[in-house]
């Protein structure tokens, strides 16, 4: 059996790494309002088929947790492929660089994908909510790819 590439590991750890930090950072703030772990993953589902997701069984639970760990990994391919092929200066400095992926990861998270998806927004997130989502995609969803990146697919 052969080992996987160096980058390859890096965007798998990375992937599945900020895939659970920025999940379960979601389940803990929305635990306070009353809103349940399966509640929070349909929602996700919605994001693609729309708000009758919501109201779907444990089937949409599970798409939302596949569609979020599928985001996730994509962000961390993206970090990897830029670093190991275009800009090798994201692997010199991981904590600079991880989180301030994360940060772009949220703009582009909250300017386009959320707009653009098939249950938008009704309404602006709170101000708690964006501080609280900007600290959790910096330091739970970026370092962590930018960490993986740097231990993994630097070159001897």
């Amino acid at each position: 059996m052969s080992r996987l590439s160096g980058p390859v590991t890096a965007m798998i750890v990375g992937g599945l790494t900020a895939g659970t930090f920025d999940i379960l950072s979601a389940f803990l703030s929305w635990a306070p309002r009353g809103v349940a772990p399966v509640r929070i993953l349909k929602g996700i589902a919605a994001g693609l088929l729309g708000k009758g997701a919501l109201s779907g069984g444990a089937g949409m639970a599970v798409l939302g947790l596949f569609l979020h760990f599928a985001i996730a990994m994509a962000a961390a391919v993206v970090f990897v492929l830029a670093a190991t092929r275009v800009l090798p200066q994201l692997l010199e400095r991981p904590l600079v660089w991880g989180p301030l992926f994360g940060l772009a990861m949220f703009g582009v998270m909250n300017a386009v994908v959320l707009p653009l998806s098939a249950n938008p927004p009704q309404r602006p997130p709170e101000p708690t909510h964006v501080l609280l989502g900007l600290f959790v995609h910096a330091l739970a969803f970026g370092l962590p790819i930018g960490l993986a990146a740097w231990r993994f697919a630097r070159q001897p």
